[in-house]
């Protein structure tokens, strides 16, 4: 993560999936695994203390942070590119095939790290635009 706002963006933005992606899996080990009981980083507080809707963040994993934070970076790039129209999608499945991702949950719901790229590149896709 390059700078302090990107890291907050991605903090609120993998909040945010933990808390949608709690409201439609019945997984416990996958949600442990991307859900903090605690709060490692005390800055935090203040965006829960002024979440538009309450209930609406969650704290993410470790795992889950340091992991779309080296794929922001490779998101990132891919939408710099030329031709952003017609290759985008591309683009992205290519930055994300670099990356050394590690999958979430328990191995009967590989799906579940897959929803989470997935919805978490739609979100990219919604702010950058």
């Amino acid at each position: 993560m390059d700078t302090l706002a990107q890291a907050c963006v991605i903090y609120c933005l993998c909040g945010y999936l933990v808390c949608s992606v709690g409201k439609r899996t019945k997984c416990e080990p996958c949600m442990r695994d991307v859900h903090a009981v605690w709060n490692r980083y005390l800055e935090a507080y203040l965006l829960f203390e002024r979440e538009l809707e309450k209930g609406s963040l969650k704290r993410p994993s470790c795992r889950m942070l340091l992991t779309l934070g080296n794929v922001e970076g490779k998101i990132a790039s891919a939408l710099k590119a030329e031709d952003l129209c017609g290759d985008m999608m591309w683009n992205l499945l290519d930055a994300l095939e670099e990356c050394a991702i590690v999958r979430w949950g328990v191995t009967t719901a590989r799906v579940f790290t897959a929803y989470l790229f997935l919805y978490y590149v739609i979100l990219h896709l919604h702010f950058s635009a």
